[in-house]
């Protein structure tokens, strides 16, 4: 009798945030240089209120580049420096690559939305500074089954000075997108974000999926100002889940 076994992929609705420079590129300089990067260093913030299930710390940071790591990736290390925060329901937050050492929280410290989690850096699986961001059904970095999410409202770059506006989906691979103030809801004027937007979970059990709902890269526009990613200061970002 053959056993149907199904196959669980974490990282099914996953997304690497990239911040683009004023240059329209991820890098300005030395591309060797993590801190030549836009996003390296940005501050990571809880999308919602819960409690820190997990985290991994003190794995080396690698040399940008598509075949330099720091350390040999094993199920241990693929994440590199990264926190897992139980947001309840069955829902655990995924950020990883951070700056080893930069981790703000422990385990079993329960944590605000907007909390400082982290800094963006570039440990583990990783080619470049960068949050890995997912929702899963476990506690586990990749024993897991990836969970469906959108966010509520954003810009996407359609063509060359033109923004088309997106409600309820994630970005296509390798998209542009930015946050308009207008779309935002004040959570904290001092913090600096790296994965920003309003994040909803979809219904999974007999709803529809967004046709837009799709796993990729996207890059964020810009800054604009001092703290904020895209042209959204970060006082005025909402990155939050239902109740």
């Amino acid at each position: 009798m053959k056993r149907h076994v199904a196959t669980r992929i974490a990282q099914r609705f996953a997304i690497d945030w990239l911040q683009v420079g004023p240059n329209g590129r991820p890098v300005e300089g030395d591309e060797k240089a993590n801190e030549a990067y836009s996003g390296y260093g940005n501050e990571v913030l809880a999308v919602a209120d819960g409690v820190v299930a997990a985290t991994k710390d003190g794995i080396p940071e690698n040399i940008p580049g598509l075949t330099s790591r720091a350390v040999p990736i094993t199920l241990e290390t693929i994440g590199g420096n990264h926190v897992i925060l139980d947001v309840g329901g069955g829902r655990f937050a995924f950020y990883a690559h951070m700056q080893p050492g930069s981790l703000r929280v422990k385990v079993g410290e329960k944590v605000r939305r907007g909390q400082v989690l982290g800094l963006v850096g570039n440990s583990g699986n990783s080619t470049a500074p960068h949050l890995h961001f997912h929702l899963a059904d476990a506690n586990s970095p990749l024993e897991s089954e990836g969970l469906p999410y959108v966010l509520e409202s954003f810009e996407q770059l359609a063509a060359p000075d033109m923004w088309e506006r997106r409600q309820s989906e994630l970005p296509l691979q390798n998209a542009r997108v930015r946050f308009p103030v207008g779309d935002a809801t004040s959570i904290d004027q001092s913090t600096r974000i790296a994965f920003v937007g309003s994040v909803r979970i979809a219904r999974i059990a007999g709803s529809k999926l967004p046709e837009r709902l799709i796993p990729n890269t996207a890059t964020t526009e810009t800054p604009s100002v001092a703290g904020s990613i895209g042209d959204t200061p970060a006082s005025k970002v909402r990155i939050a889940l239902p109740a």
